[in-house]
């Protein structure tokens, strides 16, 4: 049976599909989203950090405030070798709401799902648990196969994770040579398709004593390296990183007793100086053992499909960027359908041509694709710092330990200084502030480089 036509299908309800459908109602699309599970379990466990890129984006769609109730903020950075010497104190991230607008906010992922689906309101417009099973692409539209029936649209997007089903669709439109070339001409040394060189064992822990709310701690050592964020309550959310014994793009599959004896290796490694890590595990309420996928997919659209997310990139938690870049993507996709559309309608044209399709896919494509090739190669140095990896990574972890607060906080912001705001969409007074102080903070960045430099 088909249905009625869409402007936009999403495929996928976590972050990245739930902030589309967001985007497309304060923009008015007509859209549609196919979430293949039936709830928010999946997500249990799992912490996620937004900062302030995201945070302004998610203002603008009336959700900063809802974050802000429930998150907590990250206040003192703490770091200790395998000795439990400390080997940083840093208060820098803690100063980000009354620098910028925005804290550096730290919550659980599916109490961040929640907010976004209970900010929605055309719920007849979420198809799930629907099951995508095909997508079919000709020159007019679009047409997504589900069990519930089929669905046309001028746009599908992949918001379905790393496993993408779009993807495959996307991969397979393109010629192995050009595939090939797309990797060829990627721009740093981190591979373009999807690989596993660490494992993560993550988790949710209860209040902890010798932790207080607002605490980021993290152990750096090469036989395992912890970084944890004690949230709101503190709660605490926390990863254990190792190497993979082999780089892999067919990941293994880990049990809970894998994850158990992960935790158990390091229960006496000391991660505050009145906690080990093993006080923070006895009091996990849920944990799980993961290879930890990162890179970035070489082509990320066809003329009528693109990605977003993890779908085209995957990052590294040890950065905590990967919601704000998934948000990030939607803000500049959205911007460019915009456009797109009012090009449409410039032309007395009824719908977007495939033409002008494929040229706002490939802007986005264009705009977005660096942004994420350099994000997951500065994910993947966070990572070999806590594990300690020989060479480059640790001598700019030493570096990093000696900045000052100045120094440390610029560093973040530099992650934001060409952050996209949704263009058609009113900024906030605080969203406002924002971006006139992130130009601000930028300008001083550039102040403080040049001094060193002359020194």
């Amino acid at each position: 049976m088909a249905h009625e036509h869409y402007e936009i299908a999403i495929v996928g309800g976590g972050i990245a599909g739930l902030t589309l459908a967001l985007l497309c109602e304060g923009l008015g699309f007509s859209y549609i989203l196919f979430e293949k599970r039936d709830s928010l379990e999946g997500d249990k466990g799992a912490g996620i950090g937004l900062q302030a890129n995201a945070l302004r984006i998610l203002d603008q769609l009336g959700v900063a405030e809802k974050v802000d109730a429930e998150a907590g903020t990250l206040a003192e950075t703490y770091r200790y070798d395998e000795d439990g010497n400390q080997i940083m104190r840093n208060s820098a991230l803690g100063t980000s709401r009354k620098r910028v607008g925005y804290g550096f906010t730290i919550m659980e992922r599916a109490a961040f799902r929640r907010i976004l689906w209970e900010s929605i309101t055309r719920r007849e417009c979420i198809m799930g648990p629907c099951l995508v099973t095909s997508v079919e692409e000709n020159e007019d539209e679009v047409i997504v196969r589900t069990a519930r029936g089929s669905y046309r649209a001028d746009l599908v997007v992949g918001a379905d994770g790393v496993n993408s089903t779009l993807r495959r669709l996307v991969d397979a439109s393109k010629p192995m040579a050009e595939y090939e070339q797309t990797n060829k001409e990627s721009i740093c040394r981190v591979k373009t398709d999807m690989s596993s060189p660490f494992t993560c064992t993550y988790g949710m822990s209860s209040a902890t004593p010798g932790i207080l709310p607002g605490d980021h701690f993290g152990t750096h050592r090469p036989n395992g390296g912890v970084l944890a964020f004690a949230g709101k309550g503190g709660t605490i959310f926390w990863f254990l990183f190792e190497n993979q014994a082999a780089n892999t793009q067919l990941p293994p599959r880990y049990s809970a007793s894998d994850a158990d004896k992960a935790c158990q290796l390091l229960a006496d490694i000391r991660v505050m100086p009145e906690a080990t890590f093993g006080d923070v595990d006895k009091n996990a309420i849920f944990k799980f053992k993961i290879p930890l996928q990162e890179g970035v997919a070489p082509i990320w659209h066809t003329h009528r499909g693109v990605l977003v997310g993890d779908a085209a990139c995957k990052i590294s938690p040890a950065s905590g960027m990967g919601a704000c870049q998934a948000i990030e993507m939607c803000a500049v996709l959205m911007n460019e359908l915009v456009r797109a559309r009012r090009e449409a309608l410039s032309r007395r044209e009824g719908r977007i041509s495939r033409q002008l399709m494929r040229s706002a896919l490939e802007k986005y494509h264009e705009i977005r694709r660096p942004v994420a090739v350099s994000m997951v190669a500065k994910a993947h140095l966070i990572t070999q710092i806590c594990l300690c990896t020989p060479g480059m990574p640790t001598a700019f972890g030493k570096h990093m330990r000696q900045l000052s607060e100045e120094s440390f906080f610029s560093l973040a912001v530099e992650n934001w200084k060409d952050s996209p705001t949704v263009e058609d969409l009113e900024l906030t007074p605080r969203g406002r502030l924002c971006s006139e102080a992130i130009a601000k903070e930028m300008t001083q960045a550039v102040r403080e480089r040049n001094k060193i430099q002359t020194k």
